[in-house]
């Protein structure tokens, strides 16, 4: 049986810190909040303030914040998606360095770090690739290293699409299959890396009680599918077509380069490290995924 432990949470009022904070309650660990206004502790990152109590006797911390990505890409929004990632790891590094006892680092990244045409068979072994998201996930990991400096266990999250009815794409997504008009986007044939919300939790609390493991880890399905295999099989899972395709010009007026960075991306990472450390995905396939987290809404 694994020891509880005591879990400091950073973006835990987000889609995959909801659900990780449930999962971990649940295993009866014990789960802090760290947050601007409504967590159990509070921080500024742009004043470089955090409460000073918030790392005593705190075993991992799992930082999941960051400005979110799906906006239109201006200078002004960059640099907001950049620097608070960068800036609030650095101030969770500093408090971690002081600490009077060892504290694991669990810190989110994004497939994205491979580039957005890098293609399939991506493991965490890859080179770094190009693009502003590449750049943000290299930056980002690189503002924990003095961690693993120190000797400090540290992994880079490099997380796939999370697929939710609850947010995320899925849930942009599920009015417009839900009205017979989805289809495939762009050519449909570029891979997506993806991985449903319950999985991605079990994958940080394998990750928390599994001591051995760190550096980067995939965490993604091992079956990565095409644009066009996933819009099959939402519509299949809403008993809707999904013949009505949108061209990649549309995107690219509507979303700017985040469209080439996200939507339009091909990208098949694979999870050699978390295969290799024996973690059983609850929805490896892409249709029970999408059938399971549909049939709750």
């Amino acid at each position: 049986m694994n020891p509880k432990k005591c879990i400091l949470v950073t973006g835990a009022s987000g889609l995959v810190g909801r659900s990780l904070k449930n999962l971990l309650t649940a295993g009866g660990h014990e789960v802090r909040t760290l947050s601007r206004k409504n967590g159990d502790y509070l921080w500024d990152v742009n004043h470089g303030q955090m409460d000073a109590d918030v790392l005593k006797g705190v075993d991992c911390v799992v930082h999941l914040a960051g400005e979110t990505i799906a906006q239109r890409w201006t200078q002004a929004s960059k640099q907001r998606i950049l620097s608070s990632r960068v800036d609030s790891t650095r101030l969770l590094v500093e408090g971690i360095l002081a600490a009077d006892r060892p504290i694991d680092f669990i810190c989110a990244s994004g497939v994205n770090y491979y580039g957005h045409q890098c293609g399939d068979g991506q493991t965490e072994q890859s080179d770094a690739g190009v693009g502003f998201l590449a750049e943000v996930c290299q930056k980002w990991e690189a503002a924990h290293k003095p961690l693993a400096d120190a000797g400090l266990r540290t992994v880079s999250l490099r997380i796939g699409v999370v697929l939710s009815p609850e947010g995320g794409a899925v849930k942009r997504l599920l009015p417009i299959f839900r009205a017979g008009l989805g289809g495939p986007a762009g050519p449909g044939s570029q891979l997506m890396s993806w991985i449903s919300l319950p999985d991605l939790a079990s994958i940080v609390r394998h990750l928390i009680v599994t001591p051995e493991l760190k550096g980067p880890i995939n965490a993604v399905s091992p079956h990565p599918v095409s644009n066009a295999n996933f819009s099959r099989s939402f519509g299949r899972s809403l008993s809707r077509p999904a013949i009505f395709p949108i061209p990649g010009i549309m995107l690219r007026l509507l979303y700017g380069d985040m469209a080439d960075e996200t939507i339009l991306s091909h990208i098949g990472a694979v999870p050699n490290v978390l295969q290799e450390s024996g973690f059983v995905w609850q929805s490896p396939h892409i249709e029970d995924a999408l059938s399971q987290s549909l049939q709750k809404k």
